[in-house]
C-alpha cells in the first residue's frame, strides 16, 4: 500500500517538512509525534523485554527516518531505515557496533569504501537483499526508488 510519511527536520529553529512516499505494510508505518525514549516494552523476565513496533524510537533525518528496533547501549544496530528517494544516509564506520540491512522495499545502492583513504565503491540493491555490516566498514546507503 501506498502512504505518505511526513518527515520533519528541525535546522536553526526553522522547521521544514517533506512527504516521502514509502510502499510499507500498515503496522510498519509509524508517525510519532514526539521521540519515543530507548527500550520502550515490558521486561518479562531478566533479559527479555517484549515491545511493539509503535512503541519504538524515530529518528528524523534530512533523509527520511530511521526506527530504533534495539536498546539503547546494544552493540548491535537493529533499525528500520526509511530512505527517500534520490537521498542518503551519512557516509559512517562504527567502532564496536554491527548492523544488518534487510531491504523490505525498493531499490537502491551500497555505497562503500576498502579502507579511509580509498576511493567509494557502490553495489546495486532490491528488496530482499541482505547486507552485514562489521565495525569499522565505511558504508552509506542510497534510496534510489521511493
Amino acid at each position: 500500500m501506498k502512504r505518505g510519511i511526513e518527515t520533519a527536520m528541525n535546522t536553526n529553529a526553522q522547521s521544514q517538512a517533506t512527504t516521502a512516499i514509502e510502499t510499507l505494510p500498515d503496522w510498519m508505518t509509524v508517525e510519532a509525534p514526539t521521540p519515543r525514549p530507548y527500550g520502550a516494552g515490558t521486561e518479562i523476565a531478566p533479559g527479555l523485554t517484549v515491545s511493539s513496533f509503535k512503541e519504538a524510537k524515530v529518528v528524523k533525518k534530512h533523509w527520511g527516518q530511521e526506527v530504533w528496533l534495539h536498546n539503547d547501549g546494544a552493540p548491535y544496530a537493529f533499525k528500520l531505515f526509511i530512505v527517500k528517494k534520490n537521498h542518503q544516509t551519512s557516509l559512517m564506520s562504527h567502532r564496536f557496533k554491527r548492523e544488518s540491512y534487510f531491504i523490505v522495499s525498493g531499490s537502491g545502492r551500497l555505497h562503500y569504501r576498502q579502507s579511509p583513504e580509498s576511493p567509494d565503491e557502490s553495489m546495486e540493491f532490491t528488496a530482499g537483499t541482505v547486507v552485514q555490516i562489521e565495525p569499522g566498514a565505511i558504508h552509506r546507503a542510497e534510496a534510489t526508488t521511493a
